[in-house]
């Protein structure tokens, strides 16, 4: 059932996120030299000494720490790069919308999540999800960061705990706003961490992994979406990532004629 008292929202005006795109590719130019850097250093150990497959390289396991460190490497470059692609991709003025089942696509997303909440003892609860007006893409993003957060900065003396939730307040015109939620009882996130951790490499005090853009692609996920993205978090019992958004019930709009068939096939294609 959609709750009746929706929260009170605004719609965003702007964002700190958004930085001079000179400065943004220097400084991921020489954050991305770094990791393909050892790479290249290690790939040319490799081939000197396998060339001879010396006795001594074999029994130290050198070579097996070398890989090590090169699949270490290569991991985390292209999470990088794959966390630039994403902010690129949204940042295309022509992206399309499409009805988007977040039922559907968040169980999608979980899948590559599965083995590590295994692991980890987590447990995971979605609840009843919307259909939106959106991009797939961008919403999978938004899913795949939050919860990839929420895993990462698990707390070690408790269970992983992990909650997906909707609510939909019904507005004029048949308008909505939806709200949703991804919570965790993790670490939390600190007071002063709050004030900029949806600006780009930000991260959490101690994390060296990545560039610190999963956050920053959640929220210019959610303001193309028109909506807004905010944290709640006491720093020591678990966070909550509130997302409000307002859009048009894709379930009360026309369906498309033949020609926008046509071309949204044809674009697919």
């Amino acid at each position: 059932m959609p709750s009746t008292t929706p929260p009170n929202v605004s719609r965003p005006e702007g964002t700190s996120v958004r930085r001079a795109s000179d400065d943004f590719v220097n400084l991921t130019a020489h954050e991305l030299k770094n990791p393909l850097g050892v790479m290249a250093l290690d790939a040319e150990f490799l081939a000197r000494h396998l060339q001879d497959c010396s006795d001594t390289v074999r029994q130290t396991g050198e070579l097996a720490d070398v890989a090590q460190r090169m699949a270490v490497a290569a991991r985390r470059m292209s999470e990088q790069v794959s966390d630039l692609l994403a902010i690129a991709i949204d940042d295309r003025s022509d992206s399309r919308s499409d009805v988007v089942d977040l039922n559907e696509l968040v169980l999608d997303v979980i899948e590559d999540f599965e083995e590590h909440l295994s692991e980890v003892g987590g447990h995971l609860t979605i609840g009843e999800l919307p259909t939106v007006d959106g991009v797939a893409a961008g919403l999978r993003m938004l899913f795949r960061n939050l919860i990839s957060n929420g895993i990462r900065y698990r707390h070690p003396q408790r269970p992983l705990q992990l909650s997906i939730q909707a609510k939909t307040y019904p507005l004029d015109g048949g308008r909505r706003l939806l709200s949703l939620s991804v919570s965790d009882n993790g670490v939390g996130v600190s007071p002063e961490q709050q004030r900029r951790i949806f600006e780009p490499y930000s991260r959490a005090n101690g994390d060296n992994d990545g560039l610190g853009l999963g956050l920053t692609i959640c929220h210019r996920v959610v303001l193309r979406m028109g909506g807004t993205i905010h944290i709640e978090s006491d720093g020591e019992t678990g966070s909550t990532f509130s997302i409000l958004i307002h859009d048009l019930d894709p379930m009360m709009m026309p369906a498309p004629n033949a020609d926008e068939q046509d071309r949204r096939r044809s674009s697919d294609s």
